[in-house]
């Protein structure tokens, strides 16, 4: 999916002029692309061995961060005009959905890097395909189900 959404990206930038393609839509192709490459960081040395910088694990002074929060702005805000002059949006739901989930995820590096003294972090260890991997028993049908309280400070 990542491939596919950057070559549209690239191929958007190349025929922009000579096709009918609103600004809105090279804007919000462009954000996702962006923001998966930044969310799915699984390696520390993922920047080198892809030649991407977008593909740095997170630290305390990585624009990463400044980056996904302008991908929140774009995706909150985004409703362009059709040719026929009908709006096309995220609903409501999808659009906060992505800015909660994007933000949290934000928050919890911070506090990470900042009060538990982390000199990185991986993001896509966040998504539930790694949490499953770890509680899964092999030979076992089921899988393990773990509470987990959060309280504020």
């Amino acid at each position: 999916m990542l491939s596919v959404q950057c070559k549209t990206v690239a191929a958007l930038r190349t025929f922009k002029g000579s096709l009918d393609i609103s600004e809105g839509t090279f804007i919000l192709t462009q954000a996702k692309c962006e923001w998966f490459k930044i969310m799915n960081v699984k390696d520390r040395f993922s920047a080198l061995c892809l030649q991407d910088e977008s593909r740095q694990p997170w630290t305390a002074d990585c624009t990463s961060l400044t980056r996904l929060e302008e991908s929140c702005q774009i995706i909150s805000t985004c409703a362009w005009l059709r040719g026929c002059g009908r709006k096309l949006k995220l609903t409501k739901q999808t659009a906060e959905a992505f800015t909660v989930s994007t933000r949290n995820n934000v928050d919890a590096a911070k506090l990470l890097l900042a009060d538990r003294d982390f000199d990185y972090v991986l993001p896509a260890i966040f998504a539930d395909e790694a949490l499953e991997k770890f509680s899964a028993k092999p030979g076992k049908e089921e899988v393990e189900t773990f509470t987990l309280t959060i309280s504020s400070a």
